[in-house]
């Protein structure tokens, strides 16, 4: 991927802040924003962030990394079932190879992968991901 946007940077004017759940400011938090490095690292170094697809009522969405040829990669799914959400390496650019999929919220490596990812999403939810080659 090229950078399409050098300059650009993320509208980050709707942040929520808080205490977050899914019918408001009530129930158990979901994630903690504010003190996730990796997360905010997508968000204050990512570049050319673009909808890579939205088929039926999921999306993917990427983003590039400053630094590496990693790529961030965010799966949303806008139906009211949990979903696979499959993104083969030609979708994203990549050549064919051994990859890693290191889920950012959890801060942990989730799978290993040389076709396509397809990481289950919550109804309404989103994950997100830096896709790395394996060494």
């Amino acid at each position: 991927m090229k950078n399409v946007w050098p300059n650009a940077c993320p509208d980050a004017d709707m942040l929520q802040i808080g205490k977050l759940s899914k019918r408001g400011p009530v129930g158990p938090e979901r994630f903690s924003l504010l003190t996730n490095d990796e997360v905010i690292a997508v968000n204050q170094r990512g570049y050319a962030a673009r909808q890579l697809f939205r088929r039926d009522s999921v999306c993917v969405w990427v983003s590039q990394n400053p630094d590496s040829p990693d790529l961030n990669v965010a799966f949303f799914n806008l139906s009211e079932n949990e979903k696979e959400v499959p993104v083969s390496l030609a979708e994203l650019g990549l050549t064919n190879g051994a990859y890693i999929a290191r889920d950012l919220w959890a801060k942990r490596a989730s799978a290993n992968f040389s076709n396509t990812f397809s990481p289950k999403v919550k109804p309404h939810g989103a994950r997100l991901f830096r896709i790395q080659p394996k060494h």
